[in-house]
């Protein structure tokens, strides 16, 4: 894949996502959809109204490519019938890393794939709630992070990565990763990441 600081080449094949072809070197923006852990994803329903916001507020100048695994079909079905974008779930790694590497701005929650993205020097919105980013991203120059509410959990942050931290949590068990949703990461609106993206844009 071409490295962020130079254009993908012109004789760079175009991506088959889906039934779409998809061509990076037109601007777009992409959202990931999911983390390893669901205590790190951003919900399925917020993400739909993201989703449709972010398509009435960029598509004209860009495209809105959603990137996930065939195992979030079932999870975010609604947001994935969002008009108007266009769906990447069948990528290899190198592609997605190629695509994200391409992008005008990642939005994602804390993965793998912010990480590749910072690395490439592409601007990340990382939606954070639960965990906290000082420790995780703050080196990356790129990196714009959205924190949610505390005052949404009691237990917040229910876990720092750091040693010697609380992991209990009233409302999901001793394990906080066994719980669905975070309260806290549920609270960044859709307007606030727009917001953000209209800011770095």
């Amino acid at each position: 894949f071409q490295p962020a600081s130079s254009p993908p080449s012109p004789s760079s094949p175009p991506f088959e996502v889906r039934s779409s072809t998809f061509d990076v070197r037109r601007s777009h923006l992409v959202w990931q959809l999911s983390a390893s852990s669901p205590i790190r994803t951003y919900s399925p329903w917020a993400t739909a109204d993201a989703l449709a916001l972010l398509v009435a507020t960029f598509a004209s100048t860009h495209d809105i490519i959603v990137l996930g695994t065939r195992r979030d079909r079932e999870e975010f079905a609604t947001a994935l019938q969002t008009p108007g974008i266009i769906i990447a779930d069948e990528l290899e790694l190198r592609q997605g890393m190629a695509l994200v590497a391409a992008a005008a701005a990642l939005i994602a929650p804390d993965s793998c794939m912010g990480h590749l993205a910072q690395a490439e020097n592409t601007p990340t919105i990382s939606l954070w709630g639960s965990f906290l980013p000082q420790d995780r991203v703050g080196y990356y120059s790129v990196h714009h992070p959205l924190v949610g509410d505390p005052a949404a959990c009691d237990r917040a942050p229910c876990r720092a990565h750091e040693p010697g931290k609380p992991q209990g949590c009233p409302r999901c068990g001793e394990d906080p990763r066994a719980c669905r949703y975070c309260a806290v990461l549920a609270t960044i609106t859709p307007e606030a990441i727009v917001a953000k993206l209209q800011e770095i844009l």
